[in-house]
């Protein structure tokens, strides 16, 4: 049953879009987040794409400094193309006196990270089997790090990824390969690239995207982002004034905090506990992560499930592992900088090397 978003389903004039003064129909809800509600609405000619309503935001008198950064971001994405390939397209904004503001994005399918509840919300208690989620952290280092490096070519972060902004396009492969029936015995690395190169990481919710030169180190960025997933250098350090400044790095340390959960399976702590956060930012993600512990469990589960190689695995779950800790450092310059660290870690893992074109 379709919903209507007001009385009309049309969601005003849309800025910057060949799509303007068209309407839009609310299919179904997507998931709520801090600032808003997410849509999928299909136009007119039943295409879908994503719509974020700013219906949560605390005060909608306060819209006006977020209008003004998210028409810069869509100019920025739109004309100035920055925006990195692995993230969701931007197309419109639309600003009424009915719907008050509204995203409208390119719709992405595919296949989330763990289980998700009725309301969008991450389901920790009931993780993917091991080796899916493996598969899953190969792909998500894999293209985390490469659009880490393409946004750090544009100027660009991202600021919030965490395990919700991200999905995996053509997923499903993941558990088509994992299935008994396709199973004639242990996949070894070679097996499973075949098919992991088919997937592919998307990145989605760019509320706080934007380029890296017109973002101060400011109370702004501190109070924005995610707990547990935002970089130590978003608060200040007394001791190293240095390390509390922005970096073309700092998106780096979302994505070893979800390398980490995928590998332990669940979430790595209270992420609103204050001790819990001094940790984190005073040793980045070593605060809240045992890697030695993780790998040995990892490795007995996998060894337990009897899908994967674990002995043929043994350089890739290295390199990944390592490449978990470095984009989780405490100082982002001793993160993953170039291609040629990335390669030094991976030089050995048939899953993670680049191959040459």
């Amino acid at each position: 049953m379709k919903r209507s978003f007001s009385r009309k389903p049309k969601y005003g004039q849309w800025d910057i879009v060949e799509r303007r003064g068209k309407e839009f129909e609310v299919a179904t809800i997507l998931g709520q987040g801090a600032y808003g509600t997410v849509y999928v609405v299909t136009d007119t000619e039943g295409r879908p794409f994503s719509l974020k309503h700013y219906d949560r935001y605390p005060n909608f008198e306060h819209l006006k400094p977020l209008k003004k950064r998210l028409r810069e971001k869509i100019r920025a994405m739109i004309i100035d193309r920055v925006v990195c390939g692995k993230m969701e397209h931007i197309i419109g904004l639309a600003d009424d006196q009915l719907i008050k503001m509204a995203l409208l994005q390119e719709y992405v399918e595919g296949e989330h990270l763990f289980r998700r509840d009725s309301q969008g919300q991450h389901v920790y208690s009931r993780p993917h089997p091991p080796s899916r989620r493996f598969s899953s952290a190969i792909v998500t280092a894999r293209d985390g790090v490469s659009s880490s490096m393409e946004c750090k070519e544009k100027g660009v972060l991202h600021r919030d990824l965490k395990t919700s902004n991200l999905l995996l396009e053509n997923g499903k492969l993941i558990k088509k390969m994992l299935s008994p029936k396709k199973l004639d015995g242990p996949l070894t690395s070679e097996q499973i690239r075949e098919e992991l190169d088919k997937v592919r990481l998307k990145i989605l919710d760019l509320d706080l995207f934007g380029k890296l030169d017109r973002i101060a180190s400011t109370d702004r960025w501190r109070v924005e982002g995610t707990n547990g997933f935002s970089p130590p250098e978003r608060q200040p350090c007394e001791t190293n004034p240095e390390l509390s400044v922005l970096h073309p790095n700092s998106d780096q340390f979302g994505i070893s905090v979800v390398l980490a959960e995928l590998l332990e399976g669940n979430k790595l702590g209270p992420y609103n506990d204050m001790s819990f956060k001094r940790e984190v930012e005073a040793h980045g993600l070593i605060g809240m992560w045992e890697p030695d512990k993780s790998k040995a469990k990892c490795k007995a589960e996998l060894e337990e499930e009897g899908k994967l190689n674990v002995k043929a695995l043994e350089p890739d779950i290295d390199a990944l592992y390592e490449l978990t800790e470095r984009t989780g450092q405490r100082n982002p310059a001793n993160r993953i900088s170039s291609w040629d660290d990335y390669d030094e870690i991976c030089e050995d893992s048939p899953l993670l090397r680049r191959y040459a074109a």
